[in-house]
């Protein structure tokens, strides 16, 4: 009899927590499942150890893997066996897999819960080294000098057919800009997003200016070339990071089925980009001259918080008259977002001795299914478990849990946080 390892995956299906949480199947819920099947699989003759615990890949995103480590002390013969019965573990979360496997290599060691596996000493990226300017000598419209009020009733029909005509070039234009991944985490990879934007911009008679950030990819402001000094501003705000590791586009490639475009960031938000960039050409195109300047600002750290360009975004809203997130509408119908969600982030963490592992793994399956129970689609509230990570060092069992948090109003969010401090 050796002692063998034992590798668990579940898999269910990514969304963002904030936008879509109920097209989403939490691996990480699934792996409850098969935690909580541990204790009756264990025995005497063939006892099993849970090791470590992986899965999420941003706090904010439905977990699509999650991944556990067993070691067993067995024949081949008996850990194939228990490999087999892990396998018909029921699922009761909707949707997700269970696949369990022989595993040669031991868990790797688990990075920091929040998901950012940048540090503070790296040096900065390459595309951060300075600033870049895209200057245009285009003409531009006549930006601010129109009436305050533009009544738009006369040229709606004008406005409709100009989109319609135009769907071919948005759909290439996304498809371009999507097939360009964008991680918060990878700085390095905005530059191409930015560098497409300011080329189409270009065309509208825009100048755009790159500054570069200190751990994020920046961000980009574009200005019309003659706009007028003191005219009205209004502010068009979006971002250009997305969710997705490098490499998502080779496992979810865009795709196009039945007039929908779905991939990676697709609708959060690049589609909101290109929007954007067709509503200045739509202005443009049709000789309609907007009361308020449009100013358009594109962030890349806004998945991670924005951090970096908070001040940057209340600075130019200061000086607006009023500011619009570019992001797509919801549905088919087109509803416009006029409110937002509350957000909040807990960082949990649970301890026990290396040697009780295994009640480890039972409490931590009983705090997934807790938390996830606080999740409410009537009221909106949605609570998800979107990192777990977890190992033995020395002789204790450490797991750290990241939930996040999306309430509708500051009476729900208080439920919430009473019914995590009371877990």
């Amino acid at each position: 009899m050796t002692t063998l390892r034992i590798l668990l995956t579940t898999r269910g299906r990514a969304a963002h927590a904030g936008l879509a949480p109920e097209a989403g199947i939490s691996a990480i819920l699934a792996m409850a499942d098969v935690l909580e099947a541990i204790p009756r699989l264990d025995r005497a003759d063939r006892p099993i150890r849970f090791e470590a615990m992986q899965g999420g890949m941003r706090v904010n995103v439905i977990a699509p893997e999650c991944r556990t480590w067993l070691t067993v002390d067995a024949d081949a013969a008996a850990a194939e066996a228990l490999c087999v019965a892990l396998n018909a573990v029921p699922m009761t979360t909707s949707g997700a897999t269970v696949s369990a496997t022989l595993a040669a290599d031991p868990p790797r060691p688990c990075r920091s819960a929040t998901g950012d596996a940048s540090s503070g000493n790296e040096p900065l990226p390459q595309t951060a080294a300075k600033r870049r300017r895209y200057s245009s000598a285009a003409p531009a419209a006549a930006w601010g000098t129109a009436p305050d009020v533009v009544d738009l009733t006369h040229v709606a029909a004008r406005l409709a057919a100009w989109m319609k005509d135009q769907a071919s070039a948005m759909q290439a234009l996304l498809e371009e800009l999507a097939a360009l991944e964008t991680p918060s985490l990878q700085p390095e990879t905005q530059s191409g997003a930015f560098d497409l934007l300011a080329r189409e911009l270009l065309r509208e008679g825009y100048t755009s200016t790159w500054w570069p950030g200190r751990r994020s990819g920046g961000l980009l402001l574009a200005c019309p070339v003659d706009r007028q000094r003191g005219a009205p501003v209004q502010l068009l705000l979006g971002h250009c990071d997305t969710v997705w590791p490098v490499g998502t586009l080779a496992e979810m490639p865009l795709r196009l089925e039945d007039g929908r475009l779905s991939g990676p960031g697709v609708f959060d938000m690049k589609g909101g980009l290109v929007q954007t960039v067709f509503a200045l050409r739509a202005l443009r195109s049709l000789g309609i001259t907007p009361p308020a300047t449009p100013v358009m600002l594109v962030n890349s750290d806004e998945e991670i918080g924005s951090d970096e360009s908070t001040l940057a975004i209340e600075r130019l809203a200061r000086i607006s008259c009023r500011a619009f997130v570019m992001e797509p509408a919801l549905g088919v119908a087109g509803k416009l977002k006029t409110a937002r969600k509350g957000v909040g982030q807990f960082r949990m963490k649970l301890s026990g001795d290396r040697s009780d592992a295994n009640i480890v793994a039972g409490e931590l399956a009983r705090l997934i299914r807790t938390l996830s129970a606080l999740t409410d689609p009537v009221s909106g509230a949605s609570v998800n478990v979107g990192i777990v990570c977890s190992g033995a060092e020395n002789e204790t069992m450490d797991v750290e849990l990241i939930v996040d948090v999306r309430a509708p109003d500051a009476g729900s969010a208080r439920q919430i946080e009473q019914a995590v401090a009371a877990v």
